[in-house]
């Protein structure tokens, strides 16, 4: 990609300047995504499960099977700030996967949002964006995930 593709995408999928933000699963082809920005943090990890505790953002997941993504989304829940975004990317050509907009929608925490809109991350990836519902966002900043 070009520079202004890359921040034009970046933009898409809400990356901006002063974030703590971390990709888990981060394909080589996109990880121009972890330089996107002047971020206040920035984390790569291969799996959920290597993150620390602390409040981020934005998370971007990269996942290829439903399994995988219900496993994570409580966890990854409990990682973001009260007005924070996971966004779940999952490959729409090129890997086999069982995930699709519905089972996103049904694998979310209860007090979130899924953005009705599917978007294109890249040729191979699609992702949605899930956000803590606005009403339900003191009681999770009350949850301790900013400890």
């Amino acid at each position: 990609m070009d520079d202004r593709a890359d921040t034009l995408l970046a933009r898409k999928l809400g990356l901006r300047a002063g974030q703590a933000v971390a990709f888990v699963g981060l394909p080589d082809d996109l990880a121009q995504l972890a330089r996107a920005a002047e971020f206040r943090r920035i984390e790569r990890a291969p799996d959920w499960r290597a993150l620390p505790e602390g409040a981020r953002d934005g998370i971007h997941i990269f996942a290829t099977t439903v399994a995988q993504m219900r496993a994570a989304l409580p966890v990854l829940h409990d990682l973001i700030a009260p007005a924070g975004a996971i966004w779940v990317h999952w490959p729409r050509t090129a890997l086999p996967t069982d995930i699709t907009a519905g089972a996103i929608r049904a694998a979310a925490p209860a007090d979130m949002a899924v953005e009705a809109r599917v978007r294109a991350t890249d040729a191979v990836w699609s992702c949605m964006k899930l956000v803590v519902r606005a009403e339900a966002q003191a009681d999770h900043l009350n949850s301790g995930v900013l400890a």
